[in-house]
């Protein structure tokens, strides 16, 4: 990895991103999904299979950031 390559991931890590343009209303599957180094900061990396079965409240377009706010109960607790 290049220095300047370097300085990008270090400063940016890795956020989940769509494959594909992802409609409102969907509930997202893995194959609509991938990791990679991306601006703005999207849904951390390591919480890719956090989202699968959850639905999207808003478009997502390809190659886009999935932001944790438009991604239906994404972070929230269960009730008990």
């Amino acid at each position: 990895m290049l220095p300047c390559e370097k300085l990008c991931h270090d400063k940016l890590g890795k956020s989940v991103v769509a494959k594909v343009k992802i409609p409102k209303g969907t509930v997202l599957i893995l194959d609509m999904l991938t990791v990679k180094v991306a601006e703005p900061m999207g849904v951390a990396a390591e919480d890719i299979f956090q989202l699968v079965g959850k639905k999207v409240t808003e478009d997502v377009e390809e190659d886009e950031s999935v932001a944790p706010e438009v991604v239906d109960s994404y972070g929230k607790k269960a009730k008990c």
